[in-house]
């Protein structure tokens, strides 16, 4: 007997088929997985999701409706588990319980100190027990305000599945692992990764399959000491199809597969559900926020200094009392045009959406470090300037420009021995022994610190942050969020007036 289990992940309210950053129709959506979903003929099968649902292309202005859009089209479509994401906590935990009790069927994460959070489910499908087992990144600890997770503590998750795997390994025919998290450790946490779970697990031999996510990669079959893991793309992009194979209850084979979710059409009924939030929408990411006036410069964000860099530098410095900032941007084709500014024009010019600022001292010889390692991010092959392969498989660019300062990189030179002439917009030279206090997110700098970061070894003690969670459970303080519109504010008529100074070039 065949059993199909279909999986996504990191869907982030991509609902209908539009994205509200681009200001375009894109043809990823949850309306097309349910046309995915109902349109296989698989006889025996299910569907479950792996986490960020209710977080992205601006679902978050939902959070407190009865019904939850997101939640009710996934009863629509009829997911029956829900294993919970990073970002299902950007909204506070009371609030998060709120939308977990409309979802009809079970939501998971094993790894807390919360008896409210299920640790797992068995289903029978046919005569056959599937154990579903799901758990969370611990780096939520870290991603999150004590605002946003009160009481609430994300534990290790090799602790708790050590003794789950036990407790249910006898009610079950197959156990998978809905894993909110990547293959590997991230930031070098300890048991972040998929991997080091396994590794570190006494029993892991009683995993059958694991459901990665978070990482916004894919993954259509690896297997890694005899278990099958899989990830679905982000956005909805893609479904894993997981094919168990049984004979008198025993699992006999076991592969997976990616479904293309974009060759099919969207379910008109769950579109024409969602008009009336996609209108809402759509004038809530119309708002102009502000003007910008000479301006209109279409450069390679990445290897021109661009107004754009200019901008988020004006926009960090104005909310801090930091000499310098740094800043990723990870939309290459971004640039600032004259004219009005829109409230998803600047998501989509800074679309990082965990961006607050925040403000830690830092000495130039850490500095410079920083820089290198930034300049890293580009290999010179032929002549031509390319991505390290390595880097571009990363979630999040990691190429930053600092504000504030001028400098050179040179991609002849050696790796660790790019960066050239940093100074201060003064003129003066920036020394090793010089005290600063740099304007960055907080993603980046425990980055930074960790293990395997440029700066490992360090700790550099936060002064201050622009993040705030309100009694609603709605995060302020993100630069392509209120901080831009706040900025605006200050402005003479609203508007920007970009300049043309340069803080580097690449040579």
């Amino acid at each position: 007997m065949e059993i199909n289990i279909f999986a996504s992940s990191d869907v982030h309210g991509f609902i209908d088929n539009y994205d509200y950053v681009k200001n375009e129709n894109c043809s990823n959506s949850l309306a097309a997985i349910n046309t995915a979903f109902k349109n296989s003929n698989s006889k025996n099968k299910i569907i479950v999701d792996n986490g960020d649902m209710i977080q992205g292309n601006f679902i978050g202005n939902f959070n407190e409706n009865i019904p939850h859009p997101a939640i009710d089209v996934m009863n629509k479509i009829g997911y029956s588990i829900w294993n919970l994401g990073n970002h299902e906590f950007n909204y506070g935990v009371y609030n998060l319980k709120n939308v977990i009790k409309q979802f009809n069927n079970t939501t998971l994460m094993a790894n807390s100190n919360d008896d409210f959070f299920k640790k797992y489910k068995i289903l029978n499908i046919n005569g056959i027990n599937i154990a579903f087992v799901g758990v969370n990144t611990p780096l939520i600890n870290k991603f999150e305000s004590k605002e946003a997770l009160g009481d609430l503590i994300i534990t290790d998750p090799v602790i708790e599945l050590e003794n789950i795997l036990e407790d249910i390994k006898d009610k079950s025919d197959v156990i998978i692992g809905l894993f909110h998290m990547g293959l590997k450790n991230e930031n070098s946490y300890l048991n972040s990764g998929a991997l080091s779970i396994i590794d570190n697990l006494s029993n892991s031999n009683l995993l059958d399959v694991v459901i990665c996510g978070h990482t916004h990669q894919k993954i259509e079959e690896f297997f890694y000491k005899d278990i099958l893991i899989t990830q679905p793309f982000v956005y909805g992009k893609n479904l894993s199809k997981i094919k168990l194979v049984f004979d008198n209850n025993k699992l006999i084979s076991k592969s997976s597969s990616l479904i293309d979710i974009e060759s099919f059409e969207p379910d008109e009924n769950i579109i024409e559900y969602y008009k009336t939030y996609h209108e809402k929408i759509i004038d809530f990411t119309h708002k102009t926020l502000g003007y910008i006036k000479n301006a209109e410069e279409n450069r390679n964000v990445d290897l021109e200094d661009s107004p754009l860099a200019h901008f988020i530098t004006d926009i960090m410095l104005s909310f801090s009392n930091a000499d310098i900032c740094s800043f990723q941007i990870d939309n290459t084709k971004a640039y600032l045009s004259n004219g009005p500014l829109k409230r998803f024009h600047m998501s989509n010019l800074y679309s990082y959406s965990g961006g607050e600022v925040s403000t830690y001292k830092i000495k130039g010889f850490h500095l410079k470090k920083y820089m290198e390692w930034s300049a890293s991010y580009f290999d010179k092959i032929d002549e031509k300037v390319v991505v390290n392969e390595k880097r571009s498989k990363l979630k999040y660019k990691t190429f930053d420009i600092f504000g504030n300062l001028l400098y050179e990189i040179d991609l002849d030179e050696e790796i660790g021995n790019r960066v050239k002439n940093i100074k201060y917009t003064n003129g003066k030279e920036v020394k090793d022994d010089d005290s600063l206090i740099i304007a960055i997110n907080e993603y980046r700098m425990n980055f930074l610190m960790s293990e395997k970061g440029p700066l490992s070894g360090n700790e550099f003690e936060k002064l201050s942050t622009t993040k705030y969670q309100d009694e609603f459970g709605h995060k302020h303080g993100t630069i392509s969020g209120d901080l831009a519109e706040q900025f605006f504010e200050k402005l003479e008529d609203k508007t920007y007036i970009a300049n043309n100074n340069k803080f580097f070039r690449i040579i």
